[in-house]
């Protein structure tokens, strides 16, 4: 459960909050969805209609009548329980998320939980560019999302003249759930599958490798493990070319080794008598050189970290007969 969450005094003097004066229904929906103790930094989270009208004290018609009220602040969808708020991860996380933001990990491991909800195409579209997302593997929505959140949030129509007419109408959010379109969030190694198989299409979708968020934690743990400065990777070039080392650490992603072995190389790497040494070897480029590579090291790092039980004490083990000799003694038998 959520025990803190930040929101500004202006909510009451200008902007959409001040839009609900005289509104108190909406304000105590509006102020209730912003500090809910479901709420997520995202400014998306699950809530059940159940729970909102019970904290709030809100009757279901009262609620009704003021989620209209309250769509610039919060979208719901009733039928997904699902609540969303345009600005939420702004006044959260500020306005903008440098590519080093150790933030980042948990932002996208919670946007994954709602898989490709337009509530997530919404948010996406919004963060997209100030929080640097193309490094994290998401896919900019091609469409634009809806306006209207749900059935339960009232919308005004005109009634349909004719039965084809009524056909045609459809509901955004039934829209979403049809899942048309490709998943927002891609994997690591769809991506970097896509750079080996074809770097000049992966650019326009996946730019800039050297500046995802898994390879920049590569390049900072390789540096502080050797007590060197981080690499300077290079940017990929007009006709798609990679610099080297972000090549190589694609083609292990590519071939299906996982972030967590990548980081455990880089510890075995630090035992190894070659690299050790050795400050010129002590790169992305000579870890990841290939999958064997990758291996030796992790293997290193696994007898390190979790070396054999060696008995170092100096105390004689007894035969059983000697240990028998000496219960006896003891006991005076």
């Amino acid at each position: 459960m959520r025990t803190q969450a930040s929101i500004v005094p202006t909510f009451w003097t200008g902007g959409s909050g001040a839009k609900l004066r005289g509104k108190s229904d909406a304000q105590v929906l509006a102020f209730y969805l912003m500090t809910s103790p479901l709420s997520s930094m995202l400014g998306l989270y699950y809530e059940s209609l159940h729970s909102i009208l019970h904290h709030t004290g809100l009757t279901e018609a009262a609620f009704r009548e003021a989620l209209p009220l309250v769509s610039e602040i919060a979208l719901y969808d009733e039928e997904a329980a699902l609540v969303f708020l345009p600005e939420g991860s702004c006044y959260q996380l500020g306005p903008t998320l440098s590519a080093g933001d150790k933030k980042r990990k948990g932002l996208l491991s919670q946007l994954k939980v709602y898989r490709n909800h337009d509530f997530v195409r919404r948010w996406v579209e919004r963060y997209y560019d100030c929080y640097n997302l193309s490094q994290d593997g998401i896919t900019k929505p091609l469409r634009s999302p809806f306006e209207a959140p749900s059935k339960g949030h009232a919308r005004t129509v005109h009634a349909p003249e004719t039965e084809a007419e009524a056909e045609a109408e459809t509901d955004p959010i039934s829209e979403a759930r049809a899942g048309a379109g490709a998943p927002i969030i891609v994997s690591l190694r769809e991506r970097s599958q896509a750079w080996v198989r074809d770097p000049m299409a992966a650019s326009m979708s996946y730019p800039n490798p050297h500046l995802w968020t898994e390879t920049l934690e590569l390049v900072a743990l390789v540096a502080t493990t050797f007590g060197i400065e981080p690499d300077a990777l290079r940017p990929p070039g007009r006709n798609g070319s990679l610099d080297g080392r972000v090549q190589l650490v694609l083609e292990r992603w590519a071939e299906g080794v996982d972030q967590a072995r990548m980081r455990q190389a880089v510890r075995g790497a630090k035992h190894s008598d070659l690299i050790a040494g050795k400050p010129e070897l002590q790169s992305l480029q000579t870890i990841f050189k290939d999958g064997n590579a990758v291996d030796k090291y992790c293997r290193l790092a696994k007898s390190k970290d979790h070396p054999a039980t060696q008995d170092k004490s100096n105390r004689v083990t007894l035969t059983p007969e000697a240990a028998e000799k000496r219960r006896k003694f003891l006991a005076g038998e």
